[in-house]
């Protein structure tokens, strides 16, 4: 079965912003940064690190996620033009806390108010798994999570439609409990002007992926080292029955050459959220 473990209060990211990127957005960039990190492009690390003994980490490292959520949230508004369609693609390896981040940022956007608001979506790249059935008549039941265990050009082409629909469209939702994909279980209504697509493969650079490169006006990269994730996935798949040795096994034969081929073979991101 397939599971997802969720994104603790604990976790830190540090923003790493695209040359260019953020400055042609008007956002505003007094965001509690407080000294430079290095990186590629122009890039901040947000908040403070504290260890698990000082008290305020916590608090400190909740503030940061919740700091960084609220900022995808002003980009997001700001590049979508009123009375069209923004997509944004929030993307990573497995473990890396893109389900639960994408679901803040929808969140919070249905929260806003005011004349300009709309409504927000969400749309999980994993209801276009292929049915175990057909993995196992293949040989890639064990590698379900892979590229090639996608529906990716039925997935690609659904966004593709997506953008311009004027009609409420119907999308496939992954049940985790059932380990399978329910059909025509997530609506977005026409009214919905701002779509959070989330998933491993948004920004490969391999065909079918790459025909999405236009698509996004907005783009977010959760990039944990391969040491968290390591550690992130061997503890979920414990958690959810496996000893130790075959969670081991089910991380290093799938999950993580999963997170190496995004890690490597992504092209770069408008926002990169990488984890101290």
């Amino acid at each position: 079965m397939m599971f997802k473990q969720p994104l603790t209060a604990s976790v830190f990211f540090s923003v790493h912003w695209r040359d260019g990127a953020a400055l042609s957005t008007g956002a505003d960039h007094r965001l509690a940064i407080t000294w430079p990190s290095p990186g590629h492009g122009r890039s901040w690390r947000c908040g403070h690190h504290q260890t698990g003994a000082d008290w305020q980490g916590a608090g400190r490292r909740e503030a940061t996620v919740s700091h960084d959520v609220s900022h995808v949230c002003e980009l997001a508004v700001s590049r979508r033009n009123r009375g069209s369609r923004l997509l944004v693609g929030i993307a990573g390896p497995p473990a890396s806390g893109k389900s639960t981040f994408a679901e803040a940022v929808v969140s919070r956007l249905n929260q806003q108010g005011g004349p300009a608001a709309s409504p927000a979506a969400l749309l999980p790249m994993d209801g276009y798994h292929l049915d175990n059935g057909l993995l196992r008549s293949r040989g890639l039941l064990a590698r379900k999570g892979a590229p090639q265990t996608f529906d990716s050009h039925g997935f690609c082409d659904a966004l593709l439609r997506l953008q311009k629909a004027d009609t409420e469209s119907f999308f496939p939702r992954f049940d985790r409990q059932r380990d399978l994909a329910v059909a025509n279980a997530i609506s977005v209504a026409p009214d919905v002007g701002i779509v959070v697509v989330e998933g491993n493969y948004l920004l490969l650079k391999a065909d079918p992926w790459s025909r999405l490169e236009r698509l996004f006006g907005l783009t977010v990269f959760l990039s944990p080292g391969l040491d968290v994730l390591r550690q992130r996935l061997q503890s979920r798949w414990i958690t959810h029955g496996l000893d130790q040795k075959a969670a081991l096994h089910r991380v290093t034969q799938n999950d993580l050459p999963n997170a190496e081929l995004v890690l490597a073979q992504s092209r770069p991101a408008d926002l990169l959220l990488t984890q101290d």
